[in-house]
């Protein structure tokens, strides 16, 4: 028996190695660009959710449709309305005004003082209102409205009435238009007081001492009361008007624990809602205290969408998500 191989056996040899290298780095590619379970399951919920929100916005648009289609015509009513009433504007002795103006038999002076009257009226009640509310009359605004007056002698124009009624229907109608007819001056906001910033003792035991020292926990609690009480007071107020539940002050105390032990701002209005859930994730509040969408959140975390029934109660958990989103905001437009 001999070692020594021939040129055709290590041909043979080097061949079945090339082969085999080869299947070895075609299956760690394959391995590699395979996505995983986890990835596959992520991908599989992103579609659902597209699919979804793709058919909510398509079934909205269709329900859109005739209240857009609505809307249009009335505004093409609206705009020829206007266009009627700036022509009857122009027209001697209009009908509209003569309705809702005082007529000029309710005038009791004398006729010798009528323009007297009429001038004191625009100046000392009429423009001084309308420069209280930062409104000033343009020369052609001053010119409108005399001529208004020339073409409507049956109204008593020195009733303060007369001049605020034809007044308000000329800007209802577009007869009289801003930057020509009237300007409006800008308020000067005056800027807001800037808040004192949090005392550095308090932020240097924060970064410095442990969450159980007893020195932080004074500061945090002084801090508190004298920075985020307005903020806290508000979270309260909502607990006990959303959910029932009025805090105890053991409760509010761990809550402080809470804001310390994970370095959250006092003054973050989200960090509340998260305390809130995990609160009564550790049994310190009631699950009455959790929202449609905190329990939500938790039936989706529970489910396994790599089944039929769990990628179904996933997108109709995103519906009514979506559904109470869309409630939410049309309560806001309403009230």
């Amino acid at each position: 028996m001999t070692l020594m191989t021939t040129k055709a056996q290590r041909r043979a040899r080097a061949t079945a190695k090339a082969i085999f290298d080869s299947e070895l780095h075609a299956r760690i590619d394959r391995e590699r660009n395979t996505p995983s379970d986890e990835q596959r399951r992520r991908n599989l919920h992103a579609a659902c959710v597209a699919e979804v929100e793709q058919e909510s916005a398509a079934q909205r648009e269709r329900e859109l449709q005739p209240i857009k289609e609505y809307q249009k015509t009335l505004d093409a009513d609206r705009e020829r309305a206007a266009r009627n009433a700036r022509y009857n504007l122009s027209l001697p002795n209009c009908a509209y005004l003569a309705e809702i103006c005082p007529p000029f038999s309710g005038y009791t002076g004398r006729e010798e003082d009528y323009l007297d009257s009429v001038r004191n009226t625009f100046i000392n009640e009429f423009r001084t209102r309308l420069e209280s509310t930062g409104v000033n009359l343009t020369q052609a605004g001053l010119e409108s409205l005399a001529e208004l007056s020339d073409n409507n002698t049956s109204l008593n124009w020195t009733d303060a009435r007369t001049f605020n009624s034809v007044w308000e229907h000329m800007c209802e109608v577009g007869y009289a238009r801003p930057g020509r007819d009237y300007t409006v001056r800008e308020e000067v906001h005056q800027p807001a007081p800037v808040k004192p910033e949090p005392r550095g003792d308090f932020d240097t035991l924060l970064k410095t001492r442990p969450a159980d020292d007893p020195e932080l926990r004074n500061a945090a609690h002084e801090f508190a009361i004298a920075e985020a009480q307005p903020t806290f007071q508000a979270w309260t107020e909502s607990l006990m008007n959303s959910f029932g539940y009025a805090m105890s002050l053991p409760i509010a105390k761990q809550v402080s624990d809470w804001f310390i032990r994970m370095n959250r701002s006092f003054l973050d209005r989200s960090a509340y809602d998260e305390c809130r859930r995990a609160f009564v994730r550790e049994g310190l509040m009631p699950r009455t205290c959790l929202t449609a969408d905190d329990l939500a959140a938790e039936e989706m975390e529970s489910l396994d969408i790599r089944t039929p029934e769990g990628r179904r109660r996933a997108a109709q958990l995103h519906r009514e998500g979506i559904r109470r989103n869309e409630s939410a905001v049309n309560q806001s437009f309403q009230s």
